[in-house]
Formats: structure tokens, sequence, C-alpha cells
């Protein structure tokens, strides 16, 4: 019996100790190539992280997206469609519902954003509509891509680049804006939080446009089901549409 006990236990403890000849395998440094070595020794600037994120981003499909809201009635009781051409536009969680995008600020759309916000008084009130948008839609999403062009009023003229594009109404209420006829599809979101991205900065900027980050729930979704476009994206500084 001792000698039983003794070989059981000199099995246990050679399963718990692995023998001495055993070794791990280590992966070679050689097998990870190497960047080349910054320019400067310092850290980098706001400036040239900025410059460098920009290059990067370029070589990178980004969907193009158009957003569009009503801005606050006028004095002679009008309401007015604006909108923004978007390539930060992403959805970041389905439970809860929650999409982002961000904007330069000061700007009259992100004005009207913030009335919504404040204004609420509760419910499901849909503040903006994002529009997925597809071939065909280069024209409209460059004019919403730089600042200029003015709001469509309900009798505008023709030549608007939203009468144009052609403007879809999604039955969700009066005080709902249009989407974009023809495109992928369409968000009708609520605004639920802001966040000033000027504050995460190194230096403080505040003689300088900075950026809002908006985060939305979305309350309805239009897929169109008649057609399948493909989709419009920006690379290399223009849009264009995969082959």
């Amino acid at each position: 019996m001792a000698s039983a006990r003794a070989s059981t236990s000199r099995l246990t403890l050679e399963a718990f100790h692995p023998r001495r000849h055993l070794r791990l395998a280590l992966v070679p440094r050689r097998t990870f190539s190497s960047c080349a070595p910054l320019s400067s020794s310092g850290p980098a600037s706001d400036t040239t992280v900025s410059h460098r994120i920009r290059a990067l981003m370029r070589e990178s499909a980004q969907p193009v997206a158009l957003i569009t809201t009503l801005l606050p009635v006028s004095l002679d009781g009008g309401r007015r469609v604006h909108a923004a051409t978007l390539s930060s536009f992403t959805s970041v969680s389905l439970e809860p519902n929650v999409v982002c995008f961000s904007m330069r600020t000061p700007s009259k759309l992100a004005a009207a954003l913030d009335a919504h916000l404040c204004s609420r008084t509760g419910g499901d009130q849909v503040d903006f509509v994002v529009s997925i948008l597809g071939e065909g839609q280069a024209d409209v999403a460059a004019a919403y891509a730089k600042p200029g062009t003015p709001p469509l009023e309900e009798l505008s003229a023709e030549e608007h680049p939203l009468h144009k594009a052609g403007l879809l109404d999604l039955q969700l209420g009066q005080d709902a804006p249009p989407a974009l006829k023809k495109s992928l599809g369409a968000f009708a979101c609520q605004v639920v939080d802001t966040i000033p991205l000027a504050q995460y900065a190194h230096t403080p900027r505040s003689a300088q446009p900075s950026s809002v980050l908006y985060l939305a729930r979305v309350l309805h979704v239009h897929l169109p089901t008649d057609m399948h476009p493909k989709p419009l994206i920006y690379r290399h500084q223009q849009f264009t549409t995969p082959s």
C-alpha cells in the first residue's frame, strides 16, 4: 500500500510539474515587419495627426449620406427643408438603436437640430432623416458637401438641388422631414445627446470652427423594395460608385 501511494504521489507531481526540457514556442521578432520611424522625436501635434487621419481615411471608401431636417418655422409660417452631406454617419448599436455622426459648427442645420432637442416635450418626434445615397446622386451630395447651399423653400424654384433630386414623404407626421428619392434607404431619427468635440483638443481652439458629435435613436427605417441601386461612396476626394 505504501508503494502504491508513493507511485500515485509521484505521478500526481509529474502531472502538475512539466518536465524541464519542455520550452514555450516563441515567435521570433524577425517575423514582424517594421515601419519607418517618425521624423520628429517628440509627440506629433494635433495638426500633424489630423493630416495623417485625413490621408488614411482618403484611402478607404466611405458611404455617403444626406441628412435632412426642417428649420424652425419662419416669420411667414413657412417650413424650409435644409440638408447636409455626411461622410461620418454610422450605426453604433442595435440595442438600443443608436446612430451617430459629426457636424461642423456653427451651422444652420446644427442650430436646427439643437432647437428640436431643446423644444421636445416627449414622444417619438422625428428630428431628422438620413438618406443613404446611391448611384446617380453625386450632384446633390456635392451641393451639400460645402456650405452656402440655401434651404429648400416650399415654393422654391425647380433648380434647387433637393427639388431636382426628388423628395419622398415617409408619412411620419406633418413635422417629419422628407427623405431623398432613389436612395438606398433612409433612417428617421431623434437626437438623444450631443458631445462637443472641442473639449478633447490638446490646445484651446475657441476662435476656430469645431465639431459636435450627435447621437440619435432610430425611430423608423425606410427600405425601398422597387429598386436596388449601387451605393455612392467617397474616396480620394471624389464621389464614385463601385464597379
